[in-house]
């Protein structure tokens, strides 16, 4: 059997969607970033502090 996620080596990354109708979709990114990491999630940490704000931020 032959695994999609094989060739990913490192900080690199990946997933794989299986579905009967179109086989396995393989989607690969770049490689992962600490500073790239911490920043997406102080995105969303100031996303959900402003869809659920009441008054003045």
């Amino acid at each position: 059997m032959h695994d999609p996620l094989h060739q990913i080596v490192g900080p690199e990354r990946a997933m794989v969607f299986a579905s009967s109708e179109t086989g396995n979709i393989v989607i690969q990114g770049g490689r992962f970033s600490p500073l790239g990491a911490a920043s997406s999630l102080l995105t969303d940490v100031s996303n959900l502090v402003q869809a659920n704000a009441v008054g003045f931020i």
